[in-house]
């Protein structure tokens, strides 16, 4: 059997209605959620040096990537929320913007664990809308720079980029 237009309609909504129980949380609950997390870093940087050969008046940026993440929140009372995040780690290439197609020159990988203070709105039909703050401490590893494509653009000096 296959279900078309109005009748995929129909059977989403059944379902979205049905869901509105599961979604009346109240103190003590603990709610367990996975799904992808992604980072995607606003990287901005000044250009390089013109004076430097090769790279004068060009930029660096970071790509983004996608992890799996899972998140337990606890309900202090009906209304508030408390909430860890975490996700696998995540890998970013650090990118040399040269206007014709970006050269990796790195990489850094990180864990972004975040604690969150949540505020849940009254349920409205199968709604329950929440706002949430809190504090994110990222744990970086892994970094590197690629001396032999990072060397030859500073002039043949040697990269001291290593993270120690």
């Amino acid at each position: 059997m296959q279900l078309r237009g109005q009748g995929k309609a129909a059977l989403l909504l059944t379902g979205v209605l049905m869901a509105g129980p599961a979604l009346a949380h109240k103190a003590g609950d603990v709610i367990v959620r996975l799904g992808g997390i992604k980072v995607d870093p606003d990287a901005s940087s000044e250009t390089f040096n013109p004076a430097l050969p090769a790279v004068g008046g060009l930029g660096v940026d970071v790509d983004d990537d996608t992890q799996v993440g899972l998140t337990l929140a606890y309900m202090v009372t009906d209304s508030i929320g408390v909430e860890l995040v975490g996700a696998t780690p995540f890998s970013h290439d650090i990118l040399l913007e040269t206007g014709g197609g970006d050269v990796a020159i790195g990489e850094t990988s990180h864990l972004p664990p975040t604690l969150l203070a949540q505020y849940y709105a009254p349920q409205i039909g199968p709604m329950r809308a929440y706002v949430g703050a809190g504090l994110n401490y990222t744990l970086f590893f892994e970094d590197r720079i690629d001396d032999a494509v990072v060397s030859p653009l500073l002039g043949g000096g040697r990269c001291r980029c290593e993270a120690e």
